[in-house]
């Protein structure tokens, strides 16, 4: 996107701290609500399918919750 304000490394840096901070508690929410203990859980977590290839709700917000948190933080770390 062709964005018309341009933020310092700093500011871009205390953005992304932030967002980091509401994922977390996101992915902490959602996996105590799917029975997950969060400290247990693997950045690359994938929503267990069934014999019939279904998987829970939960689990699938869950498997998104972290490509965000892992996104974030691949973008918070590249900014040194």
């Amino acid at each position: 996107m062709d964005f018309s304000t341009t933020f310092s490394t700093a500011d871009k840096r205390a953005m992304l701290q932030r967002a980091m901070a509401s994922l977390e508690n996101e992915v902490h929410e959602v996996s105590w609500r799917a029975g997950h203990d969060p400290d247990d859980l693997s950045v690359d977590f994938t929503a267990p399918a069934d014999a019939n290839g279904n998987t829970l709700a939960q689990d699938v917000l869950l498997e998104k919750s972290l490509v965000k948190w892992k996104a974030c933080k691949a973008k918070l770390d590249a900014l040194g």
